[in-house]
């Protein structure tokens, strides 16, 4: 389907933009792994994912049901980068402890529910400085790729 291509497309290009530093690996729990950091990024885009107020509006998938498990324990060099793909464009990062706070099991998928206002936006239509992450400015130049 086209969203998974949109998927690949966006994991691709970050791999291509950070010269391989960030590879698409596609692996079970995580997209993009950064060998030097050792940080691993989950990539999610989806249409009209934040409120007017900022919070994550639409639940997103973490874990697709397809597995025997609902267990999510994301390692603290885990990271989801959220895409939202409509007016106005944002990107935001979410830690391990945030999205596992948020998630939530039906049958055998987990979810990021809605209302989480705990995140870093790093990209609209102007880039936010968020130093305290240690690809911070790969992130910002990926930012200015995708929009």
């Amino acid at each position: 389907s086209s969203r998974f291509i949109k998927g690949d497309l966006l994991c691709y290009g970050i791999e291509e933009r950070s010269d391989g530093k960030w590879k698409y690996v596609d692996a079970i729990g995580y997209d993009q792994l950064n060998e030097e950091l050792g940080v691993k990024l989950e990539v999610r885009s989806q249409k009209e994912l934040f409120c007017k107020n900022g919070n994550i509006r639409a639940s997103v998938k973490i874990k697709n049901g397809q597995g025997e498990t609902t267990e999510f324990n994301p390692p603290p060099n885990w990271y989801m980068l959220l895409v939202q793909t409509t007016r106005p464009f944002m990107v935001s990062l979410v830690n391990a402890d945030t999205v596992k706070e948020y998630a939530q099991t039906k049958g055998n998928e987990v979810s990021f529910k809605s209302g989480c206002d705990d995140y870093v936006q790093i990209a609209s239509e102007e880039i936010v400085d968020i130093e305290e992450y240690p690809f911070g400015e790969f992130i910002k130049e990926l930012a200015w790729e995708i929009f």
